[in-house]
């Protein structure tokens, strides 16, 4: 688990596009081509902000138990859900 997680800001549409026109022109193509599908606008946006939605999850988890070794088995399971999730999002968007 990641207890360093960077916390993304709330994405705005300028920033969605912005990350977009990023993945189209130069990651997908350097990373996944031929291996990834290629996400329209309005797919790539959902996925997006859903990483966003996940980050903010993880980080507000992370700040109730500042000490993982004592948050409940339950959190932890989450957060390493999430933190899956998450990093399967960014792989898929060539964020990573």
């Amino acid at each position: 688990m990641d207890h360093s997680l960077e916390i993304l800001p709330e994405a705005t549409t300028r920033q969605v596009r912005e990350w977009f026109v990023t993945y189209r022109k130069d990651t997908y193509p350097r990373f996944g081509e031929g291996s990834l599908p290629c996400y329209s606008y309005r797919e790539f946006k959902a996925k997006a902000l859903e990483r966003v939605r996940l980050n903010h999850e993880l980080a507000e988890l992370y700040g109730r138990h500042p000490q993982l070794s004592q948050a409940p088995a339950e959190d932890r399971a989450k957060m390493v859900h999430l933190e899956v999730q998450s990093s399967q999002l960014e792989h898929e968007l060539c964020m990573s």
